[in-house]
């Protein structure tokens, strides 16, 4: 009788939670960053001379590897990587945080997964995740498919970018600012925890149980806890600093793959590549790479000027939106996260060079909920618009990140080393932190970014 009484709760709570897995979740928006693309938008390069900068790079990685023979025994869990054309016997290999979110969806372009305008659409690619299925290639993804790929395909290739740099924007995008993409993770345990568990134990999964929940416990109280949000405050992870975070990165075998070192992910010692592109030079290699696999280049933007155009601008609001629909949603304290949230948000378009330092912050320290998503966007696209120039505010992107690297320990800064190091010898990077960041450099900077979370 009483199975009877609430079997039709238990149907809707698990119909609710399986639409929200399957169709929501998948739909979270990701910032797309071209990084470097702007100094090379206009920019024509003889492809004799790219030909050339890729043969240099190509060799590179097999001197670093002993110059051993291709051997196409990779380990299974490569495969996720992969995305593949068979019409243009294309192969790409995505390494996250070096433009993966834009090339997956060129891919998908390519395949015929995704219109011409849709291009820009982040809602068709992420929440499906880097998996390597038939939804980034055009053939089975299978081992037996993916060697005889590796054999043969003509243009296989991947993305790298200055290891420091990539660490520095996993910290500012997974973890300064609160981390939504466990949401994507948990969707599978969504749908088979609901069959099997109660509404209470529903709930608690859709808490926001941060991929750094662990450092936060190394991390100090949060911000909240010191102004007595007490210690379920913790989860919400507004006060993890780049330290904390580097401590933990540098100590761990296994990472996330967001700052796992860039050679784990494709195998480029097993897998012979023919390109190796540069987020640095991004924009040239891409279309080298593209061309000489017969691409039409005109599929990226049919008006070539405006593949540059707004980009800022959409990679803000990108940004914007889509952390704060998530804080609004989140189970955290909801003024003084909201705040929070909003200030951290600042922040972050301020290191990526969208906001200038010369704008004031607009938001007020209390009363943060008065401000709606139109309100807030509003706000933010006009100061964006009294930013300044662009070549501006990528001095202040570096600068931001010449800080966060300032600031840390002599020996924290060695262990940073030696993490990237294998990367900067293999793609050709100046790694040492002697040279990087010198003793003293903290004093020469314009500005101080990150305020109390420093």
């Amino acid at each position: 009788m009483s199975l009877r009484k609430h079997l039709p709760v238990c149907l809707g709570v698990f119909a609710f939670c399986f639409v929200v897995a399957v169709y929501v979740i998948p739909n979270v928006d990701q910032t797309l960053w071209f990084t470097g693309i702007r100094s090379y938008a206009r920019q024509k390069v003889n492809p004799a001379i790219l030909s050339r900068e890729h043969q240099g790079r190509r060799e590179t990685i097999q001197k670093f590897c002993g110059n051993q023979p291709p051997s196409y025994n990779i380990s299974q869990n490569i495969y996720r990587y992969f995305s593949f054309s068979k019409r243009h016997r294309l192969l790409y290999c995505g390494i996250q945080k070096v433009g993966t979110s834009f090339l997956l969806r060129v891919m998908k372009l390519l395949i015929g997964r995704v219109g011409e305008g849709e291009l820009f659409n982040k809602s068709f690619l992420h929440g499906q995740g880097m998996r390597g299925k038939a939804s980034f290639s055009d053939e089975r993804n299978t081992p037996e498919t993916i060697h005889k790929i590796l054999e043969n395909y003509d243009h296989k290739f991947f993305f790298v970018r200055d290891p420091f740099s990539r660490l520095f924007s996993a910290y500012m995008d997974k973890v300064f600012l609160p981390d939504h993409m466990m949401l994507a993770i948990a969707r599978r345990v969504i749908i088979i925890v609901t069959v099997i568990v109660t509404v209470i134990v529903i709930v608690k999964v859709f808490l926001p149980d941060h991929r750094m929940f662990a450092i936060a416990k190394q991390g100090g109280l949060t911000r909240e806890e010191e102004e007595g949000g007490g210690e379920s405050s913790r989860q919400c992870l507004l006060n993890v600093t780049f330290q904390t975070f580097l401590e933990v990165v540098t100590s761990h075998k296994k990472n996330d793959p967001h700052w796992l070192p860039m050679h784990r992910h494709c195998d480029p010692c097993n897998v012979r590549f023919h390109y190796v592109g540069k987020m640095e030079t991004f924009r040239a290699d891409l279309e080298f790479i593209l061309g000489q696999a017969g691409v039409d280049l005109d599929l990226l933007s049919p008006d070539r000027d405006s593949f540059d155009s707004d980009t800022d601008l959409r990679a803000l609001q990108d940004l914007a939106r889509h952390n704060y629909r998530k804080a609004r949603a989140s189970l955290c304290p909801a003024e003084t996260y909201m705040c929070r949230v909003m200030e951290k948000i600042w922040i972050t378009l301020q290191t990526r060079g969208f906001l200038s330092m010369k704008v004031p912050y607009p938001f007020p320290a209390k009363n943060c909920l008065a401000y709606n998503q139109t309100t807030f966007m509003d706000t933010l696209v006009a100061a964006y618009r009294q930013s300044g120039t662009h070549e501006a505010r990528m001095h202040q992107r570096k600068e931001a990140m010449m800080e966060a690297y300032y600031r840390l320990p002599a020996d924290l800064l060695k262990r940073a080393e030696d993490y990237v190091r294998d990367d900067c010898a293999m793609f050709g990077y100046n790694c040492s932190v002697e040279a990087r960041f010198p003793q003293g450099g903290l004093r020469e900077l314009q500005y101080s970014y990150f305020g109390s979370y420093a």
